[in-house]
């Protein structure tokens, strides 16, 4: 039989053998929640770089503005004669000059998963034509919506193309307006009218068939719009995109759009719609590409040789997961592009989240480049 005294005593050995676990509980509970983290939760202020060079080819001005998932790229380049053409790049075959339509200039635009490439070419008159390549019927041209110029911005992986085209002269004013176009194999080249006013350019489709870019209203003020064929074309400042003017540069498919708006002050802010109202919005002082992934991932300059990638999830929130700089001592795999690339620029980003630029190296010229995410 335990006495009161023997009970009172292993009860109080107890209670300090609790009150001396209870640090280490707290410990353990602190490690394990933030192995939770790391683990459920990636971070991407760990995600590493590698670079790959693209060849030189014809005078050594190679500029990439657009590569697919699979990482194939296509842009611009001056031959030896300084004419700019189009370029197709994929790492078995290396640089292939995909001509023009007559003329002396083409520039490559986008790329899908098949390896179909649009953009413009110019034509044996001089005009500039939308164009699409692709490695067994070579450059076609699209046509107009009856003017006599046409560019085709972006192409999805059905096929579908979107740009901007002439329309028929108006004799009376000697005007001849452009409208944003959609092209696909089955009914040509249709337009895609305006928000009231003269002009409109897509700039993106995703593989929905959703169509974004900006249309000039009756006043002449351009406005971002979303066009679908359900709905026709929409005005995004409706739906939550403030400013006195927007444009819509890149749609997802997520359905989110990223672009730019401008306040009274002429102040430009890059923003994400998502859902009818934006859920993402930065102050920039400059830009020169506006390109987003499925996976909700842009990037921006930020200040001289520096550009912070940012990443858009579900969940809204803005996070910054990757500062690139040329002004690093460390080099790749890294996140410092090396610091022989002067002033370097990038021009896209895929699923994969490989990114595309180009740089002027101190010794001169210009080099292209390939940003590849490591793990």
């Amino acid at each position: 039989m335990i006495s009161p005294e023997q009970k009172n005593s292993i009860l109080s050995g107890r209670a300090k053998n609790n009150i001396r676990l209870y640090p280490i509980i707290i410990i353990v509970i602190i490690i394990t929640s933030v192995v939770l983290y790391f683990l459920l939760y990636e971070q991407p202020s760990d995600i590493q770089y590698s670079i790959t060079y693209l060849p030189s080819f014809g005078s050594g001005s190679t500029s990439p503005l657009a590569l697919n998932d699979l990482g194939q790229v296509v842009g611009q380049f001056y031959t030896t004669t300084s004419l700019m053409h189009a370029f197709f790049w994929d790492e078995s075959t290396g640089i292939t000059d995909l001509g023009t339509l007559g003329g002396k200039e083409s520039v490559a635009r986008d790329i899908n998963n098949s390896g179909q490439v649009v953009g413009y070419a110019r034509d044996l008159n001089g005009h500039k034509r939308a164009f699409l390549w692709d490695g067994n019927n070579g450059m076609v041209d699209l046509g107009t919506l009856g003017g006599k110029e046409s560019a085709a911005n972006d192409i999805n992986n059905a096929g579908q193309v979107v740009g901007w085209s002439n329309t028929i002269e108006n004799h009376q004013s000697k005007q001849c307006p452009v409208h944003a176009f959609l092209w696909d194999k089955q009914q040509g080249m249709i337009d895609l009218g305006t928000l009231g006013g003269k002009n409109s350019y897509a700039k993106a489709i995703n593989d929905h068939g959703q169509v974004v870019g900006y249309s000039k209203l009756i006043r002449g003020q351009p406005h971002a719009f979303l066009w679908h064929k359900s709905t026709g074309m929409s005005d995004l400042t409706k739906q939550g995109v403030k400013g006195i003017k927007s444009i819509a540069y890149d749609i997802n498919n997520n359905g989110q759009v990223l672009g730019v708006f401008y306040t009274d002050d002429n102040r430009k802010h890059v923003f994400i719609h998502d859902r009818d109202h934006i859920v993402i919005e930065t102050d920039v002082s400059a830009f020169y590409a506006l390109k987003l992934n499925d996976s909700g991932q842009f990037f921006l300059p930020v200040k001289h040789k520096e550009v912070k990638i940012f990443s858009y999830q579900l969940s809204p929130k803005q996070s910054e997961s990757v500062l690139l700089t040329s002004t690093g001592k460390r080099t790749f795999p890294g996140r410092h592009i090396p610091r022989h690339l002067n002033n370097f620029l990038l021009w896209d980003i895929n699923n994969k989240g490989q990114m595309i630029g180009n740089a002027h190296p101190v010794s001169g010229g210009n080099i292209a480049f390939i940003i590849s995410p490591i793990k």
